[in-house]
């Protein structure tokens, strides 16, 4: 997945695929209809918002490993590193931040 692929996802889109990258699974009950998510087994829960909440990211930025981490550092910087300057990366959106996460896992 390039860069331009994840700016076009949509903010529901990328919501989902954060989640995925994250492990999160999705439950199905019923035939078609999704009931919830899981991150943790026997607990269904909504998707956090990763594309509009920082803090959501953060929780994200926290459970990287180093090697995650750095990818996902390097991610970020190049894409906000040429709109805003040096100080682009420190004041990323949390869409800015969950395409850079997705770029990074994927190039895992």
């Amino acid at each position: 997945m390039n860069l331009e692929q994840v700016e076009k996802m949509s903010d529901e889109e990328l919501r989902i695929k954060v989640a995925e990258l994250r492990g999160w699974n999705c439950v199905i009950r019923s035939g078609s209809w999704i009931i919830g998510w899981t991150d943790k087994p026997s607990e269904e829960r909504e998707i956090p918002d990763f594309s509009q909440d920082l803090n959501a990211m953060y929780e994200v930025e926290k459970d990287m490993t180093e090697k995650e981490y750095n990818k996902y550092c390097d991610m970020l910087w190049n894409m906000c590193h040429g709109a805003s300057g040096k100080s682009g990366a420190i004041h990323a959106s949390a869409r800015q931040r969950a395409e850079a996460f997705v770029m990074a896992m994927e190039k895992s």
